[in-house]
Parts: structure tokens; sequence; C-alpha cells
């Protein structure tokens, strides 16, 4: 019998209980009904159990790795580069209610700014003044509208390789 209790609180707990408790690295974006009602800050805070949901965000300073790119200068030279994005949420109704996956959309937009930037310079203008300041500006401009402040961007790993490059459309044959 305590058993299926224990079930049903297991599963019911958090709708049941009247008031939520938002610590201080985080704000809640609270739903009434499935609509944006208000954004809690850290404290002690009442709701209406069934009514409302409430979805926590971390908003201290944190950072994205961004997977290693394989990109081509303005002079057609191979390189593969790598960088960290520092940002924070500033706003978490923005955050929770215009954007379906957050950490893509940070990932995804940080690596089309890189592209773009990389593109437009030789390779020794990289090596001698990365773009880290555009490259994080272009982000900044991209996602400020979903409640994201970006800090900086920072080139982690940055070197030149060997591009081979296979122009056939024939599946490569390989010999056993």
């Amino acid at each position: 019998m305590f058993e299926r209790l224990f079930e049903f609180l297991a599963a019911f707990g958090k709708d049941l209980c009247p008031f939520v408790v938002v610590p201080v690295y985080q704000n809640a974006g609270v739903l009434r009904f499935g609509k944006y009602s208000r954004t809690l800050v850290p404290g002690f805070h009442w709701k209406w159990p069934f009514v409302e949901d409430v979805y926590k965000e971390n908003v201290f300073i944190t950072t994205v790795r961004l997977q290693p790119q394989t990109l081509t200068t303005k002079d057609d030279v191979s390189i593969v580069l790598a960088g960290v994005v520092k940002y924070r949420v500033v706003e978490v109704e923005p955050y929770l209610s215009r954007i379906g996956d957050q950490h893509d959309l940070l990932i995804d937009t940080a690596m089309g700014a890189v592209l773009k930037e990389v593109r437009e310079l030789s390779f020794q203008d990289l090596l001698n003044d990365p773009p880290a300041l555009k490259i994080a500006s272009s982000i900044r401009r991209q996602v400020k509208d979903f409640g994201v402040e970006i800090i900086s961007y920072t080139f982690t790993d940055l070197g030149r390789i060997r591009s081979i490059r296979l122009l056939t459309h024939t599946p490569l044959q390989l010999d056993n």
C-alpha cells in the first residue's frame, strides 16, 4: 500500500508542492497552463499546484566548447580550429520560449560566425591577428534576442592541416 503512495509522490511530487525554491545561481520561468507567466529570482516562491510548471535555468557565467572545425582560409590554406564561447543567460523568458534547443543554437551560431570570419582572412593574417573579438560580436548580435549575453570567444586550437578532397561522385573502392 505504501509502495503505491511512494510511486504517486515520486511521479507527482513536484506538481503537488505549492512552493519552489530557486537557488542563487538560477532564475526560473513559470508556465501557467502552458503560457509564460513570470520569472522567478533566487529565493522562496509560491506556485499553484498542477497549474504552474517551473523551469529553472542557470544564470551564472559558463562556457561551451566548440568542436573542431576544418576550414579553408582566403588564400586556400586548410586549417582546423576550435574555440570556446563564454556566455550567460540574462533573460529566462526568451531563452525558454523562443528556442527549441538552447545549447545547439549557441554552438551552431558560433561555428557559423567562425566560418564567416576565417574565410575572409589569409592564413598569415589569422595567425597574426585572430578575429576573436569580431566573432564574439557576431555571435552576440545573433543571440541577443534569445536572452543570452556573449561575453567572449577564445580560440583554443588553430593549426594548418593537409586536406584530401575526393572530387568524384563514385564510391571509393578499397582493396581488401
